[in-house]
């Protein structure tokens, strides 16, 4: 609402919240006609965003989770880029919050000041965002024509957001990048508790990953656009496996180094650490594979490393 760029459509998604989420989505639309609110049955994000995709009316498309922030004038830039680059899709750089520790970094882990920041061909567009790190939709904004008949996967709750990142990525005939940060991503504490919600993590990572190579393989994508996938799971993997099973206090040491086992010994794990590429994952899983056979004990030793370092650098906020 208060945004410096005012020819907005804010659509808020009331995603069957059992308490007062959508009397306060309602109160909103009342007090600003440019909010749309939508109440449905819970089907978790990917049903929320879809349900948003087809009642969007703009020309642009952006997805924000409800407990981040971005800039006030964050879309003024957004808007002024794309207007004098005619990008299809714009990304920006993101500050991940977790507790006193702020960290920004870009949404495209290659990207440096020696190369522009836009790029007309499509072939250079695919290779450079095959190597896309991560592949959250918060940290860009893409055309809804680009977008056509792209939809979230609703059965995926792991890497759903990359998916549909590399099914974005074909259409693209242009890109841009905006050095400054825009928007703020608070990470929320979740771990699981069992050790068969550990085996359901792992089920649907495996379901994410082949879904992945599925996409490329139908796709126009270069060679290297596996090795992409390879980084970005194992980088995605190794930080559940920290947070949710090292750190986690309701396991005791065998039970993780069973859940450890599981997944360093899991085929895809075996495929993914064959080819790799180390810039595109982030220092607990970069740190881990420098280890040729890793343990629990390494685990834990980079895990503790990684805690001091935050603590260290959240002494500078």
């Amino acid at each position: 609402m208060n945004q410096t760029y005012r020819n907005l459509q804010v659509i808020l998604i009331d995603d069957g919240s059992p308490d007062q989420c959508g009397q306060i989505c309602d109160e909103y639309a009342r007090r600003d006609s440019r909010i749309t609110v939508i109440h449905k049955e819970n089907g978790g994000v990917s049903s929320a965003r879809n349900a948003g995709i087809d009642m969007a009316e703009g020309e642009w498309l952006y997805f924000m989770d409800p407990d981040d922030w971005i800039e006030v004038d964050a879309f003024e830039k957004i808007m002024k880029n794309a207007e004098e680059t005619g990008a299809g899709m714009v990304f920006f750089a993101v500050e991940r919050i977790e507790g006193k520790k702020r960290t920004s970094y870009s949404p495209l882990a290659l990207i440096d000041d020696s190369l522009p920041h836009f790029f007309q061909s499509l072939g250079e567009t695919n290779i450079f965002l095959s190597y896309a790190c991560g592949g959250s939709m918060c940290e860009c904004i893409v055309r809804k024509d680009i977008v056509k008949h792209i939809r979230f996967n609703t059965t995926l709750v792991i890497g759903e957001d990359y998916l549909v990142r590399l099914q974005i990525y074909p259409e693209l005939s242009s890109f841009s990048y905006i050095p400054d940060v825009l928007y703020h991503y608070r990470k929320n504490d979740g771990s699981a508790s069992t050790h068969s919600d550990w085996k359901k993590y792992l089920q649907d990572a495996n379901k994410a990953y082949k879904l992945f190579c599925e996409t490329v393989k139908g796709s126009d994508y270069p060679l290297n656009a596996t090795i992409a996938i390879h980084s970005v799971w194992l980088d995605l993997m190794y930080r559940l496996l920290d947070e949710s099973v090292i750190r986690n206090t309701a396991f005791r040491f065998q039970e993780k180094r069973k859940m450890a086992d599981e997944f360093m010994n899991s085929d895809i794990y075996l495929e993914c650490v064959d080819s790799y590429d180390s810039r595109l994952v982030h220092s607990y899983a970069k740190y881990i594979l420098k280890f040729r056979n890793p343990g629990i004990i390494h685990l834990y030793f980079v895990s503790w490393l990684k805690r001091i370092w935050g603590l260290v650098r959240s002494t500078h906020y």
